[in-house]
């Protein structure tokens, strides 16, 4: 599918947007496990084990996401956004009726 110049501007807005949401999900699950440790349900070994897989799986998810992001990946990462609910369509709303139809055929294929 052939995007125009400001479709690629608006998907770069909104891949921007998401892996902000994407940090600050990451960021809360950690304050979440902090928390379990300073309240004392559950002690330093297992907060720590558990923060250090939490923030080694999150950095391997947006590497794999966002570390290789280029043009040509834009309509996939979006789809993937999508899929994992990181986006909804509420947030499509500024995109072509045709790129929209496109996004929603894909992940209808995905079913």
């Amino acid at each position: 599918m052939e995007l125009s110049s400001n479709e690629k501007a608006k998907i770069q807005e909104l891949i921007d947007m998401a892996m902000r949401r994407e940090f600050e999900r990451g960021l809360m699950e950690v304050d979440s496990i902090l928390q379990l440790w300073r309240t004392g349900k559950m002690n330093y070994k297992e907060s720590y084990y558990l923060l250090y897989k939490h923030i080694t799986d999150f950095n391997k998810n947006i590497a794999q996401r966002y570390d290789t992001l280029n043009p040509t990946t834009h309509l996939l990462t979006l789809v993937s956004m999508l899929v994992d609910k990181t986006i909804d369509e509420r947030d499509l709303v500024d995109f072509s009726h045709e790129l929209k139809n496109y996004l929603k055929n894909v992940l209808m294929s995905l079913s």
